[in-house]
């Protein structure tokens, strides 16, 4: 992707231009991207509708977790994460003629500590509760604020400030553009989402629609009209198998409300078949069923092409090896676990490069 290789190009050339040079270089990367006003309409089978806020819900965020977020080496999470507890970011990798880099396009929000591995760009600011930790040859384009300590790897820059409670300690090389502060730092405070997204989970659920005779979906794989889809305990899919979402080239809506838990193999590849660019994909892992374990997780594996938001009760995780999430169109998706951990695998990507930053994008999602 060149999106890596600018981003990387500019950091692991620092010494070869000038510090203003460079600060210029950063402010081109600075917008943040934001959720547009949304009051996102999801049509219903029969007809009707109803509006589901996901703007206020859920914040602005691509990534929620309730408890931690793990985002693995050389992954890329095109918006912003909110994690009530830390926030992990693996490595990338510095070299020639091309390097490549793990990138968080986007705020980090972690209730306690946020840990950055080498030749990371975080395009936002970084907000931790206790403590941020980056590796060598990082980039934060924004700021960075520790309730109390900030520790950059060397070679690091943080094009604006850092603001630590007790302790600020750079590496040989590393530097703050902006400066840096100690003390008077009120910690900065995650606050929990859980409630939104069982409240949303919960309007999901009540919109009806048909019940599915089976949650199994097998190697000849399956298609949906759009509308809303219950299944009663678990949603698994085989690895390699299509899952074919036809529309009639409007904007259209589809929702999954799954009573157990989703799992999908290896390569699972979500088709949109003449799909309105602002359609919208709802995967809503309840959790509640009564003929299983209820366990209410998403686990998403190796290499899938996944369409669409997932709200789950429990952990959502996505697998490795260039895996996939992005939403419809234009649009970014979005992770939100209302209990537990998001998880990334290494080299896999959610949401998609300037996602919702321009015309014909779909409101729900955020870039």
């Amino acid at each position: 992707m060149s999106y890596f290789f600018c981003g990387g190009y500019y950091h692991l050339q620092r010494f070869f231009i000038s510090k203003s040079k460079f600060l210029s270089v950063i402010n081109k990367m600075k917008p943040i991207k934001q959720i547009l006003s949304i009051s996102m309409i999801v049509v219903m089978s029969s007809a009707q509708a109803e509006p589901i806020d996901l703007d206020s819900a859920l914040a602005n965020q691509l990534i929620v977790a309730e408890t931690y977020t793990s985002v693995g080496a050389l992954a890329v999470v095109h918006g912003n994460i909110n994690s009530g507890t830390y926030t992990s970011v693996g490595a990338g990798i510095t070299g020639t003629p091309t390097p490549n880099i793990a990138i968080v396009d986007g705020n980090i929000n972690s209730g306690t500590y946020t840990s950055t591995g080498d030749s990371t760009i975080v395009d936002g600011n970084i907000h931790s509760g206790t403590a941020t930790t980056t590796g060598a040859f990082a980039t934060v384009a924004l700021d960075i604020i520790s309730g109390i300590a900030t520790t950059l790897g060397a070679n690091s820059i943080v094009a604006g400030s850092i603001a630590s409670g007790t302790t600020t300690t750079l590496g040989a090389g590393a530097e703050a553009l902006g400066g840096e502060s100690i003390g008077g730092v009120a910690p900065p405070v995650v606050n929990s989402l859980q409630s939104n997204i069982q409240a949303l989970q919960a309007a999901l659920k009540d919109m009806g629609g048909v019940t599915l005779a089976t949650g199994v979906l097998g190697a000849g794989g399956a298609t949906f009209d759009a509308g809303v889809y219950n299944v009663t305990d678990i949603l698994s899919v085989t690895a390699s198998t299509d899952i074919t979402l036809t529309g009639n080239g409007s904007d259209q809506s589809w929702v999954f409300n799954i009573g157990n838990y989703m799992s999908l193999g290896a390569n699972v590849n979500v088709v949109l078949d003449n799909v309105g660019p602002n359609s919208t994909v709802f995967w809503n892992v309840l959790g509640d069923s009564t003929g299983g374990a209820g366990l209410g997780y998403a686990s998403l594996g190796a290499g899938v092409n996944f369409k669409g938001v997932i709200l789950a009760n429990s952990y959502i995780s996505v697998g490795a090896g260039s895996a996939m999430v992005t939403g419809v169109g234009n649009s970014c998706g979005g992770l939100y676990s209302a209990t537990g951990y998001v998880s990334v695998g290494a080299t896999s990507i959610v949401g998609q490069l300037d996602c919702g930053s321009t015309g014909g994008q779909d409101s729900e999602y955020m870039d």
